[in-house]
């Protein structure tokens, strides 16, 4: 049986997005943390995307979408100085 709120589109993303950004603090991927949180930032006090919880009509992918342009174009202002994730070393691995 599915929730209330499941294929319904209405649910706020911003505390799975924050989720995001502090798996990336603990990777020591501080600028990319601080990154995601700006863009969160950003989308809330423009106001013009907000879901149901917030006070606005906005959808969940709205939202979603919206903190991502924030981060592509952040990512235009960054330019070239944008580091990529390396690949796990096997030691990190170990255990799973």
């Amino acid at each position: 049986m599915k929730g209330g709120y499941a294929d319904k589109n209405v649910v706020n993303p911003i505390a799975a997005i924050m989720a995001a950004r502090m798996m990336f603090d603990y990777l020591g991927e501080k600028m990319m943390g601080s990154r995601i949180e700006k863009a969160i930032t950003d989308v809330l006090v423009e106001g013009k995307v907000r879901t149901h919880d917030l006070g606005g009509t906005s959808s969940t992918s709205q939202v979603a979408e919206a903190i991502s342009e924030k981060l592509r174009r952040d990512n235009g202002e960054i330019g070239r100085n944008r580091r990529i994730l390396p690949p796990l070393s096997p030691s990190a691995n170990s255990g799973w």
